[in-house]
């Protein structure tokens, strides 16, 4: 078993970073282990990282500088799975910034530290014939997705024709021995044409790699989630929808006034920057 185990976070920019101080807020009232953000060094972001480190209620974060991959649309999704080869820890979680934690999110580390050595989360119910989710598997080829060692033709065929479940990449735990990362990141990186292709390449290669799948209470959508509210240990505000969607908001809104209330590392002095949801929401609050 390996005991150097902490959780990560991503960040590019700063459209994602009050959304990261609710995040940390509320993992903080269950887990007071390490906590690193992978952080790819926007100016403009600087500040704000500043304040979240400084703050004592956001304890025991290191803030790591990685490099940003550079292509010409979905950048930050590449970069998301190459994540563990940044990541200090040998055991890590990943977690998305538009979570929150409502209970102990270390489960999925211990289940990661066993083999087979990734812990993936399911998306409600949705399976690859979803038409959202098959939709998006249709990419690798209507895209011209690049090459790659790994037959991905035939995984697209084979997601396709039989039901596997959908799974969202917000949430993921792994040990860095994990035989599935290395070609998690190669396909994602051959697929960088297509949306959401770090959760398009582990939909695909799922099918090839032993792994550990868990139900969405560890990470349950506001709105298509199948857990009981009160199983959920971490919910998932995906699609930017936190502030102004009523399911979304119902979620989210409570942990972020605490936040306001509190003003955790100073947020009061810096928000929204890029988070352009939550202006619209700031902004009928004032009026």
């Amino acid at each position: 078993m390996t005991a150097n185990r902490g959780i990560i976070y991503f960040n590019t920019g700063t459209k994602h970073l009050v959304r990261l101080v609710v995040s940390l807020f509320t993992l903080r009232q269950h887990y007071t282990g390490p906590v690193t953000i992978l952080e790819t060094g926007d100016e403009a972001s600087v500040d704000p990282l500043c304040k979240i480190f400084a703050d004592d209620r956001l304890y025991n974060i290191e803030v790591k500088r990685i490099p940003l991959s550079k292509h010409r649309r979905n950048s930050a999704y590449v970069t998301k799975s190459t994540l563990w080869r940044h990541s200090p820890y040998g055991v890590s979680l990943l977690l998305d910034a538009d979570t929150v934690i409502v209970g102990d999110p270390t489960p999925l580390l211990g289940w990661a530290d066993e083999r087979p050595r990734i812990v993936v989360t399911r998306f409600g119910k949705w399976t690859t014939q979803q038409p959202i989710v098959a939709n998006r598997i249709k990419q690798w080829t209507t895209n011209r997705c690049g090459p790659t060692n790994h037959a991905v033709p035939q995984l697209v065929k084979r997601a396709l024709e039989f039901p596997h479940p959908a799974v969202n990449t917000g949430v993921v735990a792994w040990r860095r021995d994990s035989s599935i990362l290395q070609p998690w990141a190669e396909v994602t990186r051959a697929g960088w044409r297509a949306s959401f292709t770090d959760e398009l390449a582990m939909q695909l290669l799922m099918q090839r790699y032993d792994h550990t799948l868990v139900g969405d209470r560890f990470n349950c959508s506001p709105r298509y989630g199948q857990a009981k509210p009160e199983e959920v240990r971490i919910w998932h505000c995906h699609g930017n929808k936190h502030a102004t969607r009523p399911e979304w908001s119902r979620v989210w809104l409570p942990h972020f006034d605490r936040v306001i209330k509190g003003n955790v590392a100073g947020v009061k002095d810096w928000m929204p920057l890029g988070d352009k949801r939550l202006g619209v929401y700031l902004a009928g609050q004032a009026g």
